[in-house]
C-alpha cells in the first residue's frame, strides 16, 4: 500500500481538554466538540458547566477512506444569546494527523487548541484505528481484549461495549491488531 492510506475503522475517544480560552463572562462556559473526519461530523455531548477544563470521554467511530485529517472544533453552548448571535460561540480548534493513528493501531494524542491564530488549551484524543481487510465481509462483533484495552483508557466497560457493538467489528481481526 505504498502511497496510500489503508482503509479501517477508527475509534476516537475524546477524553478532556484544559487550558481554554473562556467564552462566557458571567458564567462558566458549556463546551462540546464536533468531531470531523472527511465528510462527516460528529457532535460530542455539551459537558454542562465544564469551563476552561471539560471531560468528555466519549467514544466516537469513523469510517476512513483516504482521510489524513480531523478537526476537532471545540464550541460553547451558549442556548440564551446562541439567538441573538446568530449560533454558539468557537472555543477553538485543533486539528490531528490520522496517518500516525493508522500506522501505530492505538495512540494517545494532546493537540494544541487554537484561536485567533494563538494556542488557548489542549485537548486530549485516544485513538485506535482497524485495518479493515478484505471488506465488510469481516464484520462481527468486537473483542473482550479491545473492551479491556479502552478501559483502561478511562472509559466504562460498558460504553466501549456498547460503541464496539454497533460498530460491527470483528472480533478476530480486533485480536490481530494488537
Amino acid at each position: 500500500m505504498a502511497g496510500s492510506l489503508e482503509p479501517g475503522e477508527l475509534f476516537v475517544t475524546l477524553e478532556w481538554a484544559q487550558g481554554l480560552r473562556n467564552c462566557d463572562i458571567f458564567k462558566s462556559q458549556d463546551p462540546y466538540v464536533l468531531l470531523t473526519v472527511g465528510n462527516v461530523t460528529q457532535k460530542s455531548k455539551t459537558h454542562s458547566k465544564g469551563g476552561r477544563q471539560p471531560t468528555w470521554n466519549e467514544v466516537f467511530r469513523f469510517t476512513l477512506g483516504p482521510e489524513a485529517e480531523m478537526v476537532a472544533k471545540i464550541m460553547d453552548s451558549d442556548k440564551f444569546l446562541a439567538k441573538w448571535r446568530g449560533g454558539d460561540d468557537e472555543v477553538g480548534v485543533a486539528k490531528v494527523d490520522l496517518r500516525q493513528a493508522r500506522l501505530l493501531r492505538k495512540q494517545r494524542l494532546k493537540a494544541d487548541v487554537i484561536s485567533r491564530n494563538k494556542i488557548c488549551g489542549e485537548v486530549s484524543f485516544m485513538f485506535h484505528f482497524i485495518p479493515i481487510h478484505g471488506g465488510a465481509s469481516q464484520a462481527g462483533s468486537a473483542s473482550h481484549q479491545t473492551s479491556q484495552s479502552f478501559s483502561q483508557s478511562g472509559l466504562a466497560a460498558h460504553q466501549t461495549s456498547q460503541s464496539f457493538s454497533q460498530s460491527g467489528l470483528a472480533a478476530h481481526q480486533t485480536s490481530q491488531s494488537f
